[in-house]
């Protein structure tokens, strides 16, 4: 019974961060092993998973410095070429895409998703019209000759 707190409180911290990745499936065949070399060696397994899984989610991000949706706005015009992340509410309108900062946003920016996977395009255009969804936006800004768009790369759903 030690051995299972004991690893439990090594491995809690590390859970905590790793939010992409649901281990508690992994955690239960651990538990059941007899075997206190294989199980701690599934411990370990677990651990090194939830490391390289935060290590990655932080290189993908951290080419993309956060940017609040208000000052994104301001200075849209003049960050033409630059990466952010941004957290804001997406909605779709006949193929047009608006990330906003609420319900009342009356001048949202306007976004381009052609880029995004087929599952979250998917969603955009049956779960994010007459309600707005919320989600982290990954992407560049880009200006052409007719407009300034925000090119999302990836995106990150909040589904609270």
């Amino acid at each position: 019974m030690k051995s299972y707190i004991f690893a439990a409180l090594l491995i809690l911290p590390l859970t905590a961060k790793a939010e992409a990745e649901d281990f508690t499936e992994s955690f239960s065949k651990c538990v059941v092993m007899d075997n206190d070399q294989q199980r701690l060696a599934c411990y370990d397994k677990i651990r090194d998973d939830i490391v390289k899984s935060e290590s990655e989610t932080k290189k993908s991000t951290s080419e993309y410095p956060a940017i609040d949706i208000n000052d994104l706005k301001v200075d849209f015009e003049k960050l033409n070429g630059h990466k952010f992340s941004v957290a804001a509410y997406v909605q779709s309108f006949a193929g047009t895409y608006f990330l906003k900062s609420g319900t009342m946003d009356m001048n949202p920016i306007s976004a381009n998703m052609d880029n995004l996977p087929r599952e979250d395009r998917k969603k955009l255009i049956s779960g994010c019209q007459t309600t707005l969804c919320l989600g982290v936006f990954y992407g560049v800004v880009n200006k052409d000759d007719y407009e300034t768009k925000f090119i999302v790369k990836k995106v990150q759903w909040d589904d609270k």
